[in-house]
């Protein structure tokens, strides 16, 4: 899927937006008429076929269910950062996040050096200080004569790319879902609402709108 496509879907399984907000709010508007009965369940079935429940901050949140991981975003995967072993790596990089080719480091120009001064100037800080920051946080960089390694390319000059394909995730899947997201939530912002996962089951995805209650 391409970028249009994954926000074509996005914007297809939130549907009419404006009217979902109107809903949400008039579940809220209930609730606050109901508020101590919600106070009481920390729940509260509306008219509108909405619940609506107090959240962590001790707000009312009105929330629709829009389905499950598995049929919305694009990958129908549930997966974590440090567990995404189901997701197929990327067909450009092999998984490594990075274009084969080697550039240039915009960071040092291809010097594979930077100025200890330079650096200081960035930092808006004396020489000493930044000295002292480098072997402190990159003892590596063999730092010497006023000048140190540049960390961006580990003193080579030359750096990879971002894969396009993946923008460095590894997977073009895993972008996917990335780019699946954003748009939910952007979408979901322009009214009012936000994108939140089940707190019994983080493979539910809710849309939601919250409210302060008025004592």
């Amino acid at each position: 899927m391409n970028k249009r496509e994954v926000l074509a879907q996005a914007k297809n399984d939130l549907g009419d937006c404006k009217a979902l907000a109107e809903q949400l709010n008039r579940a809220l508007d209930y609730a606050q008429d109901h508020i101590a009965e919600l106070q009481e369940e920390y729940y509260l079935d509306t008219p509108q076929g909405i619940v609506v429940s107090i959240d962590l901050g001790d707000n009312m949140m009105a929330s629709e269910f829009l389905g499950t991981v598995f049929a919305l975003c694009p990958s129908g995967k549930y997966y974590t950062p440090w567990a995404n072993s189901n997701v197929e790596s990327c067909n450009r990089c092999k998984g490594t996040g990075e274009s084969k080719k080697l550039y240039t480091c915009p960071t040092c120009q291809g010097n594979g050096f930077r100025f200890i001064s330079e650096l200081a100037a960035i930092r808006h800080e004396p020489e000493e200080i930044t000295a002292q920051f480098l072997l402190k946080n990159y003892p590596d960089c063999n730092m010497a004569m006023g000048v140190f390694d540049c960390i961006a390319c580990k003193g080579k000059g030359k750096v990879h790319n971002t894969c396009d394909l993946c923008n460095g995730l590894g997977s073009r899947e895993a972008y996917e879902d990335e780019l699946y997201y954003e748009a939910l939530d952007r979408i979901a912002n322009k009214h009012g609402m936000y994108i939140m996962s089940g707190e019994g089951d983080p493979c539910d995805v809710f849309v939601c709108v919250s409210r302060e209650i008025i004592a």
